[in-house]
C-alpha cells in the first residue's frame, strides 16, 4: 500500500514537472521571460519543511517508516536555501510590483 501511494505521487510530481517545462518552453518561445520570485521560493521551502516534518512525526507515531518524508523535507531545504542565497533580489521584486 506504501510502496503504491509512492509511486502515485512520484508520476503526479513527474506529470506536474513536464506540464512546467512545456509551459516555460512556451513562454520562452514567445518571448516573455519571467524572473524568479526568490522570496516565494524562501516562503516555499519554509513551508514544505514545516510539512514535512509534520508528516515524519505522523508516519513515526503509526510505524510506518518515516524516512518517506526525507525527500520532501531535503526540497524544502534547498528551496529555502536557493531563496536565502539570493535574499538582494527580494527588494528588486518589490520595486516592480510597488512602482
Amino acid at each position: 500500500m506504501i510502496t503504491l501511494s509512492i509511486s502515485v505521487i512520484l508520476v503526479l510530481v513527474l506529470v506536474l514537472w513536464v506540464v512546467i517545462a512545456i509551459m516555460e518552453r512556451k513562454r520562452k518561445s514567445e518571448g516573455v521571460l519571467v524572473s524568479s520570485n526568490y522570496r516565494r521560493l524562501c516562503i516555499m521551502g519554509i513551508t514544505i519543511v514545516i510539512v514535512s516534518i509534520g508528516a515524519m512525526i505522523a508516519l513515526f507515531v503509526l510505524q510506518i517508516p518515516f524516512l518517506i518524508g526525507v525527500p520532501l523535507f531535503a526540497t524544502g531545504i534547498a528551496c529555502l536555501i536557493i531563496g536565502l542565497v539570493n535574499r538582494r533580489e527580494w527588494n528588486k521584486e518589490l520595486d516592480k510590483w510597488i512602482g
